[in-house]
């Protein structure tokens, strides 16, 4: 499969599994408070640690070993399963210890259910991975979204039934148990389902580095959620993970897409001996040429798209969401760093990266919850721009490229970012003038215009993203004609 293509399918995926995210949470913002969508936001973010230790870095093993034999496999799956079960009783052992430390007895309910998807996430997580390996993107994509319509269904039929917190609990088994049984249609016929251990050095060695650098960079995403839980309460964790969401909506779409295709392709040209600085530059022109002008029209629309799909409650989330937009493009061009890194096997470096950048979050995090919440969202600026000096030397090093550099390179990408920023602003300054101050109104026509004029101007700006999108325009009126032909014919 050309990178092209896997990229496509990869990017069609993260686009139908966000669309379906999203509109389920407009559903779930009027359906369960902030306190009950608050108190599921935290007990993913415990879970998540354990879920990050179960899996010993598996999938990036799986990815990256050249000899991938059946007994590696087995030992794979060995690892996990064992592994996810101690942590689910582990973790069912710590939900009243949780419960009490938040003083939230509902912490401890969803951390029950947590766990018991904990126990049946590991007879689908092998077979995914080897997908990933074998670039099968195509099925990953079906897999991917049907799981999250099988989510959204069950998480808003439960909420509409009353059953609260716990919805969301039962949405993510019922979404795990759709995963495991499709996924095992492609579980090649050779493989056993009795697990073995008899290479578990060969894929601890690397996985445990990976292990450790995922639990950091995931610490380092969940930190706010941890740390506004117990300093400020479960509203405060809502707010900041309602307008985070929004923020996320890139990740999901986009990045999700390059980092399924990253590692495997990188590492691939890593083995050949070819140097990977180009790579690096080109990721970053096209995620500044897509996510600058994003940041800059939600920032500015931050109100009415919070007013619009969640309601005048949630208010308070918009100077948070509008941080966090700063937050990104400062670091956007640098968030492929891991990725590049990993690609040349150095697990070492890129762990100690993550844990220094742990520190410094937790650090400033901590500091600003006790002064406000707002003081956290200015928080993650300063965190952004620390990630971008702390990858310094090892890009340097690796990739051969400087950070000034870098921000050089994505020039061409304020000419987009400007116009997503004009569009923003005739929606929110113009439509009001005009007596047109309705929030749907202004958002309506603050991001056509953002996206009329950033395109406009990407593509007269001679930003490589402009080539690509003349590229595939050619392609399907080529397809268009040759489907033309054959009907004629």
């Amino acid at each position: 499969m050309s990178l092209r293509r896997a990229f496509g399918l990869a990017f069609v995926s993260n686009n139908g599994t966000t669309f379906i995210a999203l509109v389920s949470s407009i559903f779930l913002a009027r359906l369960l408070t902030p306190k009950e969508l608050g108190v599921f936001s935290l007990g993913m973010a415990l879970v998540g640690i354990p879920e990050l230790l179960r899996d010993f870095g598996v999938g990036t093993y799986i990815v990256q070993e050249k000899d991938l034999t059946t007994e590696r496999i087995r030992t794979a799956f060995g690892l996990v399963l064992l592994s996810s079960w101690i942590f689910a009783a582990l973790f069912v052992a710590l939900s009243w210890p949780a419960a009490a430390f938040f003083r939230e007895p509902e912490v401890r309910d969803i951390m029950w259910l947590l766990a018991l998807n904990m126990m049946i996430v590991p007879f689908g997580t092998v077979t995914f991975c080897y997908m990933r390996r074998q670039m099968m993107f195509g099925s990953r994509m079906m897999i991917e979204v049907g799981s999250a319509v099988v989510n959204s269904v069950v998480a808003v039929s439960f909420a509409f039934a009353g059953f609260g917190t716990s919805s969301l609990g039962w949405a993510l088994i019922a979404c795990t148990i759709f995963t495991v049984a499709v996924t095992t249609r492609y579980r090649p016929k050779e493989w056993s389902w009795l697990p073995s251990f008899s290479e578990t050095r060969r894929v601890m060695s690397f996985g445990t580095r990976v292990t450790g650098a995922s639990m950091s960079a995931y610490l380092n995403g969940a930190s706010a959620d941890l740390i506004l839980g117990k300093v400020q309460g479960m509203e405060s964790v809502a707010l900041f993970g309602r307008a985070m969401g929004l923020r996320r909506v890139f990740e999901k779409i986009v990045m999700g897409a390059v980092t399924a295709v990253a590692l495997p392709h990188l590492s691939r040209k890593h083995n050949e001996g070819v140097s990977l600085r180009g790579d690096f530059l080109a990721a970053g022109r096209m995620l500044s040429g897509l996510g600058w002008p994003f940041f800059t029209a939600l920032a500015i629309l931050a109100e009415p798209t919070i007013r619009v799909l969640y309601g005048p409650q949630w208010d308070l989330a918009v100077p948070l969401l509008q941080c966090l937009c700063l937050a990104a493009v400062i670091g956007l061009p640098f968030w492929v760093s891991a990725q590049f890194v990993l690609a040349t096997g150095d697990a070492k470096t890129n762990l100690r990266n993550e844990i220094v950048a742990l520190t410094v979050r937790v650090g400033v995090l901590l500091s600003a919850a006790f002064i406000s919440l707002d003081a956290v969202a200015v928080g993650t600026i300063v965190t952004s721009a620390a990630g971008v000096a702390i990858w310094r030397t090892a890009l340097r090093h690796h990739v051969r490229v400087g950070i000034l550099e870098v921000y050089r390179e994505m020039r061409t990408s304020l000419w987009p970012a400007a116009g997503a920023g004009i569009g923003a602003l005739i929606g929110v300054v113009g439509m009001p003038l005009l007596g047109l101050g309705n929030d749907w109104v202004v958002l309506g026509v603050g991001g056509v215009a953002s996206v009329a004029l950033s395109m406009t101007l990407l593509m007269h700006a001679g930003h490589p993203l402009a080539a690509e999108i003349r590229r595939t325009v050619s392609s399907v009126k080529d397809r268009k004609r040759g489907s033309g032909g054959s009907e004629m014919r």
